[in-house]
């Protein structure tokens, strides 16, 4: 009887683990957004000071515009780093299961 408690308690463990392990990799990803982030305001109080400053309209318009395009492009990588990290945690249970199907429960 200890030894079933034992291999729950084992097993619970486990899974905190993986949960821990899940948490600390959307702490990284929140934790580089929050550096996007201050990047970004900083670079818009920049181009604020820079407009206060009296800089043209038309070179206002294209700071502005070039920012909209690398701010568009990074978010369509992102999004395609997003897709591919999804598809590639599927794979992985896929392949997981596949490989120890006793463990198809705790997944």
């Amino acid at each position: 009887m200890p030894e079933s408690r034992l291999q729950k308690l084992w097993k619970e463990s486990e899974r905190y683990s993986t949960d821990i392990k899940e948490k600390e990799t959307d702490n990284n990803v929140f934790r580089k957004q929050i550096r996007e982030i201050k990047a970004t305001i900083h670079q818009t109080q920049r181009d604020y000071h820079a407009t206060a400053k009296g800089t043209s309209k038309a070179e206002n318009q294209r700071i502005k515009m070039q920012k909209l395009l690398k701010r568009q492009k990074l978010a369509n990588e992102v999004n395609a780093q997003e897709k591919e990290i999804a598809e590639l945690r599927l794979e992985l249970k896929r392949l997981s299961k596949k490989t120890f199907p006793q463990f198809d429960d705790t997944l």
